[in-house]
């Protein structure tokens, strides 16, 4: 589409990654949504659970280890989840900023926000109806 000479961007065994500028600027913006949305999961979930007193900080001022790694673990599936419907969304090589696989993004990100929701309602359903 583009006539960029893509050979030299293909590793072995693949169909190649996409032109390198397309990678780094979709890597930066999928990185700082990602954070973004990561970290609200972690905090919220991590605030929730220390206010359990199974999951409370042993001493006023300390982190609860406990909560800090089932808070991460939740915050990760939640990447896991997002990341494949991302990833099949684009279903191949992205050749340039104008190649028509772009025109998914409003699906995709739809389905992202119907399996981040899931995934959130059933956190809530766990740390509030007494699973932890």
């Amino acid at each position: 589409m583009t006539k960029y000479n893509q050979e030299k961007y293909v590793s072995p065994g693949t169909e190649g990654h996409g032109i390198p500028t397309v990678c780094f600027v979709s890597g930066i913006i999928g990185g700082l949504l990602g954070g973004i949305g990561g970290g609200l999961a972690y905090w919220a979930v991590y605030e929730s659970l220390v206010t359990l007193p199974a999951y409370a900080p042993l001493i006023a001022g300390q982190v609860s280890t406990l909560a800090v790694m089932v808070a991460g673990s939740f915050a990760l599936g939640l990447f896991f989840v997002n990341s494949v419907i991302a990833s099949y969304n684009i279903g191949g090589t992205i050749e340039g900023f104008h190649d028509p696989k772009f025109k998914r993004i409003p699906k995709g990100a739809l389905a992202c926000l119907i399996a981040s929701l899931v995934t959130g309602l059933i956190g809530v359903l766990l740390l509030k109806g007494g699973v932890f």
